[in-house]
């Protein structure tokens, strides 16, 4: 599993790195809250386990 809080660290260094203000007319800072709630909430089953 990949270490969520470094994840987000390496987006957005890679967002600032190559000068994106707005990707799509969405601001970074959108676009990290964004992908900060697709880590945290994502959840899968696999067999009978429940993963988040």
């Amino acid at each position: 599993m990949l270490p969520q809080d470094e994840s987000l660290e390496i987006l957005e260094e890679f967002l600032r790195e190559h000068h994106y203000e707005k990707l799509q007319g969405i601001p970074i800072r959108v676009i990290l809250q964004l992908a900060y709630l697709v880590l945290k909430e994502t959840a899968f089953v696999d067999g009978n386990k429940f993963y988040r």
